[in-house]
Parts: structure tokens; C-alpha cells; sequence
């Protein structure tokens, strides 16, 4: 079965499998690990939001984890010698905003043409943000609105004019990374001829699966605060 992604860039850490750390053969990463035990990455460590997602941020000895939602897999965060931390062999970068106090405010993820910016949070607005997601799982219903807004960013992904006004800048630009292969794949299967809702996942988001002439997918989507499309994935059945 082939897949085709467009995600905002937390997602890959919901999704990635975690690993243990083992002895580098850098004195500068060893350093820098020795520095997380010694606590003096603390500052990092917190709530942050990312779309639906809470992304916490902890320690444990001398390593760094992330996880985007409470039943992801942790994923270890990576000092670097030049400053941030990375994920995924390389593939994720993460950087920490600060203010003028120096005070960690929030965090960047970058995967190839795809970022995604994530506030700090205080852990009770966390705790509703896990409320709210919870609430929206259990009751198991569709955002309102919501599937009209994926008909028409389908329509306008294959008229090739996707609808960037309309989308968070994480996933703009992951969707115009991809843009050219997702109208591709659309023309192949022609008109939509109807979209189920299936159901919320339990990161809170969406689920569709949407049937054309020749073919169906099933989407995951997601809105942010504002309105706009910040989440939005398409698997190929």
C-alpha cells in the first residue's frame, strides 16, 4: 500500500519509535550529555502546545526527550556542539526561543522544508489542552466544518492551487514540498465521490475517508486556534 504524507512537522515525533543512548565517540557530544546530567538543559524542560498536541519536554539522567501526546513513543533529543538538539538521525532539527530574560518561550521543529513552531505552556494549561482532547475523543464527533474545509483544500490540491491562506506555515510548507505529487495522484483518481467521517483520533485530530472514481484515502486533519489548517495527513488505500 503506498502512502502519501503531509504532516505538520510534531507529528513525525508522535509516530517515531524511541532508542537508548549509547557511548559517542565525540568527546564534545559525551560533554554535552554530561551537561544534561548535571541539569544544565533544564530550561528546555516543559509543556509546549503544537496544534492539538501537547509536546512535553523531560529528563531523565543524561538524556532529553520529547513526546507529542501521552501515548507517543518518547524521542530523544540530541545535543548539538553548535547549539539545539536533534532527532531522528539527524532528519529532526529542534531549536528553543528564548526572551530577553533568557527564559525558554518556546520551540522550532524543522524536517526538510517542514516547521512547525510550539509555545511554552504552563502544565495546568496543559492539563486542559489533555482535558479537551480527551473530552473530544470520547464524544467521538466531527469538528463543525471541518469536511467542507477538507473538500476544498482536495479540489484546490487538484486544480493546483493549493490553499495556503488557509493553512498553518508548518504545513504550507510541507504541502508545498509535495504539491506537484498530490495533484498527480488526484488526477488518477478522478472526482471525490463522497467522504465519511471515521472517527477522532486520539490525538484529537479528524478522520476521514474519502472515496473518488477510481480509488479512496483516508485523511487525518486538524485545525489550529486560528482556524486554519495546521495538521493534515492522506494515506492511500
Amino acid at each position: 500500500m503506498r502512502a502519501i504524507s503531509i504532516l505538520a512537522c510534531v507529528t513525525v515525533l508522535a509516530m517515531a519509535a524511541p532508542f537508548a543512548l549509547g557511548q559517542t565517540k565525540d568527546p564534545k557530544i559525551d560533554a554535552l550529555h554530561a551537561d544534561i546530567a548535571a541539569g544544565k538543559h533544564d530550561e528546555v524542560v516543559g509543556s509546549y502546545q503544537a496544534g492539538f498536541n501537547v509536546l512535553s519536554v523531560t529528563r531523565e539522567g543524561k538524556q532529553i526527550f520529547a513526546q507529542a501526546g501521552e501515548n507517543a513513543p518518547f524521542m530523544e533529543l540530541h545535543p548539538q556542539p553548535e547549539g539545539g538538539y536533534t532527532a531522528m538521525d539527524g532528519r529532526v532539527q529542534v531549536t528553543f526561543a528564548k526572551d530577553a530574560s533568557g527564559r525558554v518561550t518556546g520551540l522550532r521543529l524543522k524536517q526538510g522544508s517542514a516547521e512547525q513552531v510550539a509555545q511554552r505552556i504552563t502544565e495546568q494549561q496543559a492539563a486542559q489542552i489533555k482535558a479537551d482532547t480527551a473530552k473530544r475523543v470520547a464524544e467521538n464527533k466531527p469538528t463543525p466544518g471541518i469536511e467542507e474545509i477538507l473538500r476544498k483544500h482536495i479540489e484546490a490540491l487538484r486544480a493546483g492551487k493549493p490553499l495556503y491562506d488557509m493553512m498553518a506555515p508548518g504545513l504550507a510548507a510541507a504541502v508545498k514540498a509535495q504539491a506537484q505529487m498530490s495533484q498527480a495522484r488526484l488526477a488518477e483518481v478522478g472526482a471525490i465521490q463522497a467522504i465519511e467521517f471515521t472517527g477522532v483520533a486520539p490525538n484529537g485530530l479528524d478522520t476521514f475517508l474519502v472515496k473518488y472514481e477510481k480509488g479512496a484515502s483516508r485523511y487525518v486533519i486538524g485545525l489550529d486556534g486560528d482556524g486554519k489548517v495546521a495538521s493534515m495527513a492522506v494515506r492511500v488505500e
